[in-house]
C-alpha cells in the first residue's frame, strides 16, 4: 500500500462516515417504519459501525502522515535509522 493507495482509501472512509452519519441523524428524525426493539438495534449497530469507520480512517491517518514524514525526510536527505 503506498501513500495515493492510503489517501483514496481515507477519501473513501470520510464518504462512508458522512453516509452513516446521515442514516443515524434520519433514524433519529423519523423512528416509524422499524419495531421499537429493532430501531433502537439498527441505531445502535449504526452507531457501532461509524466507530469503527472512525477508527479504521485514523489508523490510515497515522499510516499516511508517517509515509508523508518519511518522504519528507528522505528528500531532507536524512533516514530513521
Amino acid at each position: 500500500m503506498d501513500l495515493p493507495d492510503i489517501k483514496a482509501r481515507i477519501r473513501r472512509l470520510d464518504e462512508l462516515s458522512k453516509g452513516l452519519r446521515l442514516e443515524i441523524q434520519q433514524r433519529k428524525r423519523t423512528p416509524a417504519g422499524l419495531p421499537a426493539l429493532t430501531g433502537v438495534d439498527y441505531l445502535a449497530g449504526l452507531n457501532v459501525a461509524l466507530e469503527g469507520v472512525e477508527k479504521a480512517r485514523n489508523a490510515l491517518e497515522r499510516a499516511a502522515n508517517h509515509w508523508e514524514d518519511m518522504a519528507w525526510r528522505m528528500k531532507a536527505g536524512r533516514s530513521n535509522r
